[in-house]
């Protein structure tokens, strides 16, 4: 059998086969949406625009002042 030519320290790993084709199709990219800063922290926080950019700018000021 094969367990025999397995020793304690080795170890198997399990996977699909895929062909290139296959492969291809499932792991296909995402066209990634480049979004500014105040169009992510407006989406993660679910604010203003108006909000975010007052923030942006509140935080820039912190971090430039300090």
């Amino acid at each position: 059998m094969m367990d025999e030519c397995f020793h304690e320290n080795d170890y198997h790993v399990s996977r699909r086969i895929y062909s290139n084709r296959v492969f291809d199709q499932v792991h296909e990219r995402q066209a990634q949406e480049i979004q500014s800063l105040r169009e992510r922290l407006s989406r993660a926080c679910r604010c203003t625009d108006k909000w975010a950019v007052q923030k942006i700018k509140g935080f820039c000021q912190f971090w430039i002042g300090s």
